[in-house]
């Protein structure tokens, strides 16, 4: 055992290269499994590999001749100088490439989370293992819109809570989304294909029925270039029979919701272009869905943030239409701000109540 320590001191470079290529190795058997590494081995692997590295240049220093030498401070020089050059661009990349992880229960099951919080946050739950290893698929998708923070920190986990959850099972296929109550993460038994598909093609489909037997409904036809087409149908007869009132469509970004207060009026909420929230708004119709405008939101000025966030769509309090805004800040707990806004001509003009 000795000798093998003492042969493993002598060549620290190439101990190096076959560690990495261990860890590759083991990387694609896990994934024959369905399984990954979890976060620390990645952490514990790269300073090895940087501190082996670093060590196993300093050894061969030592070993060679001249030439070799002025090689190795050339290239130290050439590295030390681009990293001072770009240290802060360096940085940012390794802030970006920071996940953080977490174990949880969800649902009466234990997962690890990754959170990925730029800009926008998304968290991805992976079946837990052990220690070491996690599954590679996740079973389920947290959406946390215009918020860029770690949102399971215990801190402040109390503060937020998702816009969108969507479930997959083991091919990847979503089974459900927004929080359906009926999930199994499909690890313990099969789903029944035919019931998966008939509750995806009623997440599609939103209605509202009104008196005299009149129904308006909004049909998702599906995604192009990060948005999803809308039409607004309108039946007279109890839904016996549809007419599309939008032939165009209405595009709206990914994570919108909508609500119909009469045949007439209703609204639509786009978030916007996800990541940056550009493109985001109110939209709402007089005509039954034929035509959208953008409502207007007047900004107070006691209001000191200069971005106001939507929470939901309209909604009716004692006879009034009512609209809960709130506004960010990351130096105040919460960093949320509620306020809510009314409005007196049917959801084109909103002022603060």
């Amino acid at each position: 055992m000795k000798k093998i320590l003492n042969k493993l001191k002598k060549h620290i470079l190439l101990d190096t290269i076959i560690y990495i290529l261990f860890i590759i190795i083991i990387y694609f058997i896990l994934k024959l499994f369905n399984m990954q590494y979890r976060n620390w081995i990645y952490y514990v692997s790269f300073a090895l590999i940087i501190i082996g590295t670093i060590v196993g240049i300093i050894q061969l220093y030592r070993r060679k001749g001249k030439k070799f030498k002025k090689t190795i401070i050339t290239l130290t020089f050439i590295i030390t100088l681009i990293f001072l050059i770009f240290w802060q661009h360096i940085l940012f990349l390794l802030a970006l490439l920071y996940t953080p992880e977490h174990v949880v229960i969800k649902n009466d099951k234990k997962y690890v989370a990754h959170v990925y919080s730029w800009l926008d946050t998304t968290v991805k739950y992976y079946k837990y293992v052990n220690a070491f290893f996690m599954g590679n698929k996740a079973v389920m998708k947290e959406y946390y819109y215009n918020v860029g923070r770690d949102v399971l920190d215990k801190e402040i986990a109390e503060n937020y809570s998702p816009s969108e959850t969507v479930y997959y099972d083991k091919e990847r296929e979503v089974i459900a989304e927004n929080n359906v109550t009926n999930y199994n993460d499909k690890e313990d038994e099969k789903t029944d294909k035919e019931q998966l598909q008939t509750d995806k093609d009623n997440q599609n489909v939103i209605s509202w029925e009104f008196d005299n037997n009149i129904k308006v409904k909004i049909v998702n036809n599906g995604a192009w270039s990060g948005k999803e087409i809308l039409t607004i149908e309108k039946s007279i007869d109890g839904g016996l029979n549809y007419e599309i009132q939008n032939v165009s469509g209405f595009d709206a970004h990914y994570g919108w919701s909508a609500i119909f207060i009469s045949p007439n009026v209703g609204f639509i909420y786009d978030p916007g272009v996800p990541g940056d929230g550009t493109n985001k708004g109110l939209y709402f119709t007089t005509d039954g869905g034929k035509t959208f405008e953008l409502a207007n939101i007047i900004y107070p000025d006691e209001i000191e943030e200069e971005t106001l966030f939507i929470e939901d769509i309209p909604y009716y309090e004692n006879n009034q239409l009512l609209l809960k805004v709130y506004t960010i800040n990351h130096s105040k707990v919460p960093e949320k701000t509620y306020y809510e806004f009314y409005t007196n001509d049917n959801g084109k003009t909103w002022m603060q109540k």
